[in-house]
């Protein structure tokens, strides 16, 4: 008995293949109607520089079980790729603690900057209450004068 198109048990081949499946291999599924062309354009888009470089190195080293050898290399490719993101993302987030440092540090600048400000004027008023006190103890002294020697 066969399911979809493919092969069964009993007629001595592989397990059934579903019926989308064996479409697509020919070029169009009956289910979604995507085609090969979109499946190549994933695995380029996904796979393709990962496998171009992998394939590279089989080629180049041509190890005993080239099998073995590109799927270490894919997983150490793959473990490299998920180092340089982690190592970016980390930088990403220095770079925002950074720039938090930064503004804290304007900020602080900015208050105080403020503060010397405020203290300068605190220091200005003082000075000039204590002119305007000396101006009226003298003017006092002089009162007290002209009271003591009218002639004065």
């Amino acid at each position: 008995m066969q399911n979809g198109g493919g092969r069964s048990k009993a007629a001595g081949g592989a397990a059934a293949t579903p019926p989308g499946r064996l479409l697509r291999s020919r070029g169009a599924c009956r289910a979604c109607g995507c085609s090969v062309r979109m499946e190549s354009q994933y695995l380029k888009s996904c796979l393709g520089d990962c496998l171009k470089k992998g394939l590279a190195e089989v080629v180049e080293r041509q190890p005993a079980d080239p099998i073995q050898y590109l799927a270490n290399w894919i997983y150490n490719y793959k473990r490299t790729l998920d180092e340089e993101k982690k190592r970016t993302l980390e930088r990403i987030e220095l770079e925002k603690e950074q720039q938090a440092a930064l503004e804290e540090l304007e900020t602080l600048r900015k208050m105080k900057e403020e503060e010397l400000m405020i203290q300068q004027r605190f220091e200005e008023q003082r000075q000039e209450q204590e002119r305007e006190k000396l101006k009226l103890q003298n003017e006092e002294e002089k009162m007290q004068l002209q009271q003591q020697d009218p002639e004065v």
